[in-house]
């Protein structure tokens, strides 16, 4: 893709926790060429089936690669107590899609 003035964009594709790395594994299966993709997660074990050379386990000492279990508060923690492993990571990037599940639970 290009841009107005006719640079090569650069796309990167960031899927976020289990579900957005399933999402950019879903997409590198399909092919989808000219894109960056990267994965950020919390479970060691979900980075390791997803097919990306950017994938960025985050919040060991918070989650111990065992994941967040869904809890928003423990994945916060975790993302705060990594963020130089990923804060410059999207710098050089023209278009960023990120790509997560966000769930709520009303009581």
């Amino acid at each position: 893709m290009q841009s107005e003035t006719g640079q090569k964009l650069s796309i990167r594709v960031a899927g976020i926790g289990g579900a957005g790395a399933k999402i950019v594994s879903a997409l590198c299966a399909k092919g989808c060429e000219g894109a960056d993709m990267a994965a950020v997660d919390t479970d060691e074990s979900s980075l390791r089936d997803c097919p990306v050379e950017n994938a960025v386990c985050i919040g060991k000492s918070v989650a111990g690669g065992m994941g967040s279990g869904g809890d928003p508060a423990t994945a916060k923690e975790a993302a705060i107590s990594d963020l130089e492993k990923y804060i410059h990571a999207d710098d050089e990037t023209d278009v960023l899609i990120r790509a997560a599940l966000i769930h709520y639970q009303f009581e």
